[in-house]
């Protein structure tokens, strides 16, 4: 199985500084909407009919979410020795 580091947007329920809070927060602070945010992750499945990628979060790793393609940005670092010229 491959795995590629990716940036993602999902929409989060976020605190009055548009922290992620709810349930994805350990602080007792009040929620006061949601706002898509952009986190790094790694996305590690892929269905191709949905066209979605499973994600997870690279800095909260139980946080796993299934993100439609354009919503994440995959990055493929290639080594310098490998590239074509």
């Amino acid at each position: 199985m491959y795995t590629f580091l990716c940036d993602y947007h999902q929409e989060f329920p976020v605190d009055k500084w548009g922290r992620p809070g709810g349930q994805y927060s350990l602080a007792d602070v009040p929620v006061i909407g949601t706002k898509k945010l952009r986190r790094r992750g790694v996305a590690y499945e892929k269905n191709s009919e949905e066209r979605m990628y499973h994600v997870r979060d690279k800095e909260n790793t139980s946080w796993e979410f299934w993100v439609p393609y354009e919503d994440v940005e995959i990055e493929l670092h290639i080594k310098p020795e490998y590239r074509v010229k």
